[in-house]
């Protein structure tokens, strides 16, 4: 896999699933998700006339377990999924899952595989770092 200069975005689409994957490194969705939050927030607080720091400071103590149950989510779900690893910590997703296909995609693996190639479990170390943020 040819490396990329940081920031670069990298956009691959798929004519079997009809998907479009965005990779950007350093912006991804749980950023938009906090971003999105704090404006909200903000025009919740001015429409009901609420103190900013007040709600800010009830949202953001809860923020990281919103955080934890999202990493567990993307597990599940198959997406997030880090770089192949070689490592004993490495979790393989079946055929039809999303790093299977980015494998697939990739050459990593063949049509006939029925697993992906193990992956660095980077949803487990977000949520468990979600949660001791939270506690």
């Amino acid at each position: 896999m040819a490396s990329r200069p940081r920031g670069t975005p990298q956009i691959e689409v798929s004519p079997e699933t009809f998907a479009v994957t965005v990779d950007v490194v350093i912006l991804s969705f749980p950023w938009g998700a906090y971003l999105g939050a704090f404006l909200g927030l903000i025009l919740y607080a001015r429409w009901r006339k609420y103190r900013v720091l007040i709600l800010t400071d009830a949202a953001t103590s809860t923020a990281a377990l919103g955080c934890f149950i999202g990493r567990w989510n993307c597990l599940l779900a198959g997406d997030d999924f880090g770089r192949v690893t070689a490592g004993w910590w490495g979790i393989r997703y079946p055929a039809g899952s999303m790093p299977w296909n980015a494998h697939r995609r990739a050459g990593l693996i063949g049509p006939d595989a029925a697993w992906s190639m193990p992956v660095y479990p980077n949803q487990i170390i977000q949520g468990i770092t979600s949660l001791i943020v939270f506690l």
